[in-house]
């Protein structure tokens, strides 16, 4: 069907113009444009018609304020004459009467109204009031007022009006109305006044129904009001000074004029109207506010308004209307042009699949036998289009005979009416000679008045490819069931649309049930699940099911048939639907307790091991194959200064560059490929070592061992050697020092044995050289046996020690008494009291003795020793008592005290004093084992003082003394 045809279908007949003339697109636009040219029209007659009223309201109140004025300066003209009159009245009795004028008799007796009148009063020629209808201040001088100094200055006889003035009680606006009081002879006399009140000339307006804003005002030619009226309320008096183009028709002597201007409130514009007061500089004023004029025609306005709206809702209603019925004409339009596109596509997509396509027709008339099919049903056995006519007798041949049966079946029960189509898939025969699956769907088109079958209509399709495909996915499911039970897998599925689950048999035997028979409830898993892996099953499924992970995966322990349970790899995969949702699971289940039982074991060692490497001292470091670092423990950072986290994952060159930056430069780190060329070796001689700069200084020893493990290419182990390197020091230190002391008494020993034993002496040079090598040996014997004293103390340490309470004066006294004082010298002083500790004798009398030695050899004769009480206290505070032995000797240098108890040092290294270099190390070591402190305070010149404290008895004080015998006893056994 033609597009312009199906348009002129639907269009009505008075639009079929407009859709002629304009685009589809422009009519709507159209439309609307004319409504809101219409709609305008409307408004503008109508806003000419509103302000048609307001011009006609405004001539009307034109002339009504206009008779308004006239009426006002009709009543003013008569006040005032009124007031002029009484004025000359009152002049002419001044000028018989003087000062004796009773202007209240003349109230009182009706000559002067009083209704009229706030005040009379005459002002006599120097400005003093002389007579008033009210009680007054006699004196009263008025000489200063406008009013009196205009007559005074000027001859007019005219009346004048002065400005209102604000006074009385209660306060209110007020007119002085004067007139110059001539003498007989023609000088002046005087001013009478009378005082009227503003509002008299204004109070008419109260009497009449004038809108609000309306104003009455009484204005002078000098621009100021007199009197004012506004909303019915009196507003008299104030100077307000009236705009230029209020003054200028006065100038030009107009005596009517109509203009809008502002009155009163500023703000409200109003229309007035004005005359003047003929022999007067005065103007009467009327004006209404403009807005009451608009109001006045509010009603008239709202109803030619509102027929306007109307009519503008009649006109925008009819234009939707409009608009909708072309909306639907366009989209009935454009919907039945979609058919007809949409129908023509199908047509020859149709037509496309039939002669080029996979599918068949065929048409069977039963009536008369007559059989036709489609060219696609020739091309699928092989034939050409028209080369073979598929009758009934020609098919049946071409079917493969297993098939031909179920065929006949399904074709009878159809044609009978117990299917509602009729479907089947067999083989037939290609031209080739080859069988091809045809899958052939009919239908009963037509029946008979018997309801027997007339004509049947069907499809043909060649499905050898799905049915290849069928049984070539059969024999996979086949060979899949084999492999899953030779991995020893179990398959389960879980079916959430109709709650359906299964388990492979593999599955349930794995739990301990027979596969065929009672199984477990497979519909209540959670009843299989260990308590404690519950939560953590049902987590990580809601996390799958929430599209968190792509594969369901839980080690879990599910419940065998004894009772045990059995952990178990459970892996699964959820299918969703269209919308997303979760409508199957599937899985596989495994029996994994034999490698959790070796993981945990994995894991155990590997804790052990992590436990081992955190709490050893020695340091460790592991990489990868790719030469980085995997691993380090916790002494790592301690020895080198390197936080591990900061070198995990570095390259060994990287990592070496940063332990050679924390070296020294006498014993840097070559790198670990040195390593690697040294650990088959494992001589300590060829381990490297390096020293970590800082302090305190490290010694460290690196060894070096690769692995064929696949994840851990090579292990460096450091071993913190400090200790033993200062220590080897030490030994050879000691070692070297003890052979130079003992070579030189062995020197002379071996020189003068061979004098002897090659010469031929005298008596008494030979006695001389016996007695040389006498004394060396006894040196060398001393030497020895204070090395033996200094390595029992060192290898025995405490074991020898008998710590016993002992009172250290005593101990002092005993040694004295024994001590061989060196000729020529006197015997110690000693001021010691009773002073408990606990010590082993033997080795104090040593350390004490050792120091008492030194202090003779060391200072010369005629200088005193003295043994002295001190006290302290250690470190953590406990007592230390002991003695203070002080010479006058020579004295030594810090540098000399700081090293004293090193062996073999001595202070004077002349030879001059005899000596082995080991008596303080003695002392040092006995006072460190009893646990107490060795003091040494030098200079040179003054002395030494060397102080032995020990740990002070328990349960005794430190100042408890002998008494006076015992002390006596001991100083005399001394001397």
């Amino acid at each position: 069907m033609k597009r312009g045809a199906a348009a002129g279908g639907f269009a009505s007949p008075g639009l079929n113009g407009l859709y002629a003339l304009l685009p589809r697109k422009f009519v709507l636009p159209a439309l609307w444009g004319a409504t809101l040219l219409l709609i305008a029209a409307v408004a503008l007659i109508a806003w000419h018609a509103t302000q048609d009223m307001v011009q006609r309201q405004q001539a009307e109140i034109q002339g009504t304020l206009s008779n308004l004025t006239r009426v006002q300066e009709e009543r003013t003209s008569r006040i005032l004459a009124a007031a002029d009159q009484t004025l000359g009245l009152l002049s002419a009795r001044y000028v018989a009467e003087g000062s004796g004028l009773n202007l209240r008799a003349m109230v009182e007796q009706g000559v002067i109204d009083a209704r009229l009148y706030e005040q009379v009063g005459i002002i006599d020629a120097n400005g003093f009031l002389q007579a008033s209808s009210v009680p007054f201040a006699k004196g009263l001088n008025l000489s200063d007022r406008e009013h009196f100094q205009v007559h005074r200055d000027g001859r007019s006889s005219q009346m004048q009006v002065s400005k209102p003035v604000l006074g009385g009680t209660p306060k209110q606006w007020t007119i002085a109305l004067t007139r110059r009081i001539f003498k007989t002879d023609g000088s002046f006399g005087g001013v009478a006044v009378a005082s009227i009140r503003s509002s008299t000339f204004t109070r008419f307006l109260a009497e009449l129904d004038l809108p609000a804003n309306s104003v009455a005002a009484l204005i002078g030619q000098d621009g100021v009001y007199r009197a004012q009226s506004m909303q019915g309320s009196e507003d008299d008096g104030p100077t307000i000074a009236l705009a230029s183009f209020f003054r200028q028709p006065m100038v030009e002597g107009a005596t009517h004029v109509l203009l809008t201007a502002p009155i009163g409130d500023g703000a409200i514009e109003h229309l007035l109207a004005y005359r003047q007061v003929p022999d007067y500089p005065l103007l009467v004023a009327t004006a209404m506010s403009t807005k009451a004029l608009r109001d006045m025609t509010v009603a008239s306005r709202q109803v030619v308004i509102q027929q306007a709206t109307a009519l503008v809702i009649l006109i925008a209603l009819m234009a939707a209307l409009m608009s909708i019925h072309l909306k639907r004409m366009y989209r009935e339009m454009v919907m039945r042009e979609h058919l007809e596109s949409v129908l023509r596509r199908s047509e020859e997509r149709l037509e496309m699949a039939m002669d080029g396509g996979a599918l068949g027709i065929w048409d069977w008339n039963l009536r008369d036998g007559a059989a036709s099919h489609s060219a696609q049903v020739s091309l699928m056995l092989g034939y050409r289009a028209g080369e073979i006519n598929l009758a009934d007798s020609v098919a049946a041949d071409l079917v493969h005979p297993e098939d031909a049966g179920a065929v006949r079946a399904a074709l009878l029960g159809h044609l009978k009416g117990e299917t509602r189509h009729f479907f089947v898939e067999f083989r037939m025969r290609h031209k080739s000679g080859q069988w091809v699956w045809i899958s052939t769907t009919g239908e009963v088109l037509e029946r008979d008045g018997l309801s027997r079958a007339a004509r049947v209509l069907g499809i043909v399709r060649d499905v050898t490819a799905k049915v290849v495909v069928a049984q070539a996915l059969a024999e996979s499911e086949e060979r899949w069931k084999g492999a899953l039970n030779g991995a020893d897998e179990g398959i389960w599925d879980w079916n959430l649309s109709d709650g359906s689950r299964y388990a492979s048999d593999r599955f349930v035997a794995m739990l301990g049930y027979p596969c065929s028979g009672e199984g477990p409830d497979l519909y209540d898993m959670v009843s299989l699940l260990h308590p404690d892996d519950i939560d953590q099953a049902r987590r990580q499924m809601q996390l799958h099911f929430s599209g968190e992970s792509d594969h369901y995966f839980q080690e879990m322990r599910l419940r065998c048939r004894d009772g045990s349970y059995k952990w178990t790899s459970v892996r699964g995969r959820a299918i969703r639907g269209a919308g997303g949702q979760v409508v199957r699971v599937s899985g596989s289940a495994r029996d994994c307790s034999e490698q959790r039982m070796a993981r945990d074991q994995i894991e155990d060692r590997s804790a052990q091991l992590d436990a081992i490497f955190s709490l050893s001292t020695d340091a460790f470091i592991s990489f990868d194959r790719g030469m980085r670092v995997k691993y380090t423990n916790p002494a790592f950072e301690l020895l080198t200064g390197l936080a591990g986290s900061a070198v995990l994952g570095l390259e060994e060159d990287a990592l070496a560059q940063m332990m050679n930056a924390r070296c020294t430069a006498e014993q840097p780190f070559d790198g670990f490929p040195m390593l690697r060329r040294l650990h088959h070796d494992p001589q300590p001689k060829h381990r490297k070592r390096i020293e970590i700069a800082g302090s305190p200084r490290r010694m460290l020893e690196l060894s070096l061992r690769t692995s064929d493990s696949a994840t851990v290419a090579q292990i460096v182990y450091l071993r913190d050697v400090t200790h033993e390197t200062i220590v080897e020091k030490m030994k050879s230190e000691f070692l070297a020092t003890a052979a130079h002391e003992l070579r030189t008494p062995m020197a002379g020993i071996l020189g003068f044995s061979e004098v002897l034993l090659t010469h031929d002496l005298g008596d008494e040079q030979r006695k001389e050289f016996l007695n040389i090598i006498l004394r060396q040996s006894y040196q060398m014997k001393a030497i020895l046996d204070e090395l033996l004293d200094l390595a029992r103390i060192e290898a025995r340490r405490e074991k020898d020690f008998v710590i016993v309470d002992a009172d250290l004066r005593v101990l002092v006294h005993e040694l004295i008494s024994g001590f061989s004082l060196p000729p020529a010298r006197l015997a110690p002083s000693v001021d010691l009291s009773a002073t408990p500790c606990r010590v082993d004798l033997g080795k104090a009398r040593q350390a004490i003795l050792n120091v008492l030695s030194n202090a003779y050899k060391y200072s010369p004769p005629g200088t005193r020793i003295s043994i002295t009480a001190t006290a302290s206290c250690n470190a953590v505070g406990k007592d230390l008592v002991g003695l203070c032995i002080r010479d006058e000797g020579i004295g030594m240098h810090s540098e000399v005290v700081a090293r004293i108890c090193e062996r073999f040092f001595r202070a004077d290294r002349s030879g001059a004093t005899p000596g082995t270099g080991l008596g303080m190390s003695i002392v040092k070591e006995i006072m460190d084992l009893h646990g107490g402190e060795l003091v040494v305070d030098s200079a040179p010149g003054l002395g030494t003082s060397v102080s032995l404290l020990f740990p002070a008895a328990d349960g005794t004080t430190m100042h408890a003394g002998a008494s006076a015998l015992q002390v006596a006893a001991l100083e005399l056994h001394i001397g």
